[in-house]
């Protein structure tokens, strides 16, 4: 590297961690807190959890694995949530272009409030 590409890549790396973005730490943390609740339900499920966390499965995968065992469709809106909250995630962990974030985080929103519209009319029309 030269010296050129070292001070390029150091005021790079200086302006991206000026400022700590709120919802990059929302998103990261519950991310982990979506993943450690799919490891639960999953080694639940499972009769030799052991070889289930022998696997380095993906979130994806976990997704995947977890929407297989569900046995109702009432919660189907929720998946599309998940895995868009992934998307995001892995937008955020693998790019600095905040355009591609927001288009990310734009379809979680778009998902998250059709699903909030979905469970208030559903509990207005069981109660």
């Amino acid at each position: 590297m030269t010296e050129a590409e070292l001070q390029e890549f150091t005021a790079k790396a200086t302006e991206h961690f000026q400022e700590l973005d709120p919802l990059i730490q929302v998103v990261l943390r519950g991310h982990l807190l979506l993943e450690e609740r799919l490891n639960a339900t999953l080694t639940h499920s499972l009769y030799d959890p052991e070889l289930f966390e022998k696997m380095s499965l993906t979130f994806h995968h976990k997704l995947l694995f977890a929407r297989a065992f569900s046995v109702s469709l009432r919660g189907e809106g929720m998946w599309e949530l998940i895995a868009a909250i992934n998307t995001l995630r892995n937008a955020i962990a693998h790019s600095l272009d905040a355009g591609k974030r927001q288009t990310k985080f734009d379809a979680v929103k778009t998902l998250y409030h059709a699903r909030a519209g979905r469970s208030k009319a559903s509990r207005r029309g069981s109660g």
